[in-house]
């Protein structure tokens, strides 16, 4: 199969997975997400990536507390609960002394190579924000739940497990009026 096939399969896998099944995840499994992430661009090559592993089920639901605490109104139908039933969550993280001011750009850009690999793994993950730019209660309150220190800043949490029921593909859309075309 040609490359190109491969990574349009697992773009087109890729879902957001809300409900996780209690089959195990090991943590050779999860390495081999993080080095995916390692692939990623970052700002002037730096790599300022840094990755909390979490399985111990109090922190994750102090996560999912802190989440709940801090949604903004226009969330509140996608409560973050249902990260009590992922094996894992990785908290993609960004050293700010090393990110040229592209920490959460960074940080998106590894935490997508994560849910890529994951999805043609047979695994599930959703993206969710670890702070919101203008708000800083909710990552003051990622980084006292990590015990980061303040210069390594949270910024995207993925949950990670195997998808409790199965994953269907998604129709794709139309490019239609999303491409605006400018030539000479």
């Amino acid at each position: 199969m040609k490359p190109e096939r491969v990574v349009l399969l697992a773009m087109r896998a890729r879902r957001s997975v809300r409900q996780f099944s209690p089959k195990t995840v090991s943590r050779a499994t999860v390495d081999r997400l993080l080095r995916a992430a390692l692939m990623a661009p970052s700002s002037l090559g730096a790599r300022p990536w840094r990755f909390v592993l979490i399985r111990d089920r109090r922190t994750i639901a102090e996560i999912v507390e802190a989440k709940r605490r801090f949604m903004p109104i226009a969330k509140r139908r996608y409560p973050a609960d249902f990260m009590l039933s992922a094996p894992w969550v990785i908290v993609v993280c960004v050293d700010e002394r090393r990110s040229f001011e592209r920490g959460i750009e960074n940080a998106v850009l590894a935490a997508s190579h994560i849910m890529l690999l994951a999805a043609s793994m047979g695994l599930g993950t959703t993206y969710l924000s670890a702070g919101r730019p203008g708000h800083p209660a909710l990552e003051r309150a990622m980084r006292g739940i990590l015990k980061t220190p303040a210069w390594l800043r949270p910024c995207v949490l993925l949950p990670v497990g195997y998808p409790a029921r199965p994953v269907s593909r998604r129709a794709l859309p139309a490019l239609g009026g999303r491409v605006i075309l400018r030539e000479p």
